[in-house]
């Protein structure tokens, strides 16, 4: 059922988040970069995303109830839709931001170590929110 333009609750809720949190939206756009080099930008960066979701959920090593409410929730996400409106984002960032973000080997190996620093950090208890600066 659509949500606020979204396809659902879920994958609004998602947006919503990862638009609100300045940590988690940088590391999404640089995944949505990184997806632009592909073959298949909007596959690559779907699954990027959902595996990053997937990686920083503090209870993916839980077996509860409240584990399998999260897995339904993320499994019901539309990870394309989301995919779609962060490279919508990095595509119109303009030509002079462009050059600067073309994705490049080094900036690919930089988005994988974020994101092994986040599934070190998420197996330790340690969220998000937890590397956002503080101000």
């Amino acid at each position: 059922m659509k949500h606020q333009g979204w396809a659902n609750y879920q994958t609004w809720a998602v947006n919503l988040w990862y638009n609100k949190d300045r940590w988690h939206q940088d590391m999404c756009l640089d995944i949505a970069r990184n997806g632009l080099v592909t073959e298949d930008p909007r596959t690559h960066t779907a699954d990027a995303l959902k595996e990053y979701t997937e990686t920083v959920n503090p209870l993916q090593d839980d077996s509860s109830m409240f584990s399998d409410m999260m897995n339904n929730a993320i499994g019901s996400v539309d990870w394309y839709e989301i995919a779609d409106a962060f490279l919508e984002m990095v595509r119109g960032e303009g030509e002079e931001q462009a050059e600067v973000y073309i994705p490049n080997e080094e900036r690919m190996a930089s988005v994988r170590e974020k994101l092994e620093k986040v599934k070190k950090d998420a197996s330790q208890g340690v969220t998000g929110d937890d590397h956002m600066p503080q101000v």
